[in-house]
């Protein structure tokens, strides 16, 4: 699935303002990162996956800060390997 702008913009809506925005990494060994910016560009020529896109929206990975909880891998229907 493509996301859009606009269905981010649909889904946070379920979430308080407040909350915090963090990236989850990796399912087969996840990890949690903050959101270091987010940015926006033109979509590139040739790009055959984002021609029909008006643009594309960058988030940038921050600072590493562990392990995702295993309620947010859950919660992603994420698998964490059972060494």
């Amino acid at each position: 699935m493509k996301l859009t702008v606009g269905m981010l913009i649909d889904q946070l809506t379920a979430f308080d303002p407040e909350a915090s925005v963090r990236l989850a990494f990796q399912p087969a060994w996840p990890l949690e990162y903050d959101v270091e910016r987010v940015t926006g560009s033109h979509t590139p020529p040739g790009d055959d996956d984002l021609d029909d896109a008006p643009g594309v929206v960058w988030i940038g990975q921050g600072d590493h800060i562990g392990y995702l909880p295993e309620t947010a891998t859950d919660a992603m229907g994420w698998q964490r390997d059972q060494d």
